[in-house]
């Protein structure tokens, strides 16, 4: 597969954007896959119209969840001074 192996999910993303889509739309991996060169049978195309939408919408989910604190999700660690 090569090069249009890594062209392929670089295009559907760039569409995605300049289209400011919420969903992927088979239109859009059909139009990657013949921008890539890449043949991509009918039920493979449904498999990841479903699979892609639901990663995003699970994304959608984590980052619209209300936290419990207003701090940063990320972890933090006090900082310890040792002297020897």
């Amino acid at each position: 597969m090569g090069l249009a192996g890594t062209l392929f999910p670089g295009v559907l993303w760039a569409q995605a954007q300049a289209q400011a889509a919420k969903k992927i739309t088979k239109e859009m991996i059909e139009n990657a896959a013949a921008i890539a060169d890449v043949p991509i049978s009918e039920g493979y195309k449904e498999m990841m119209l479903e699979n892609l939408n639901d990663h995003a919408n699970g994304y959608e989910e984590i980052t619209t969840t209300p936290t419990a604190t207003k701090k940063s999700t990320s972890c933090t660690f006090p900082i310890l001074l040792i002297r020897r």
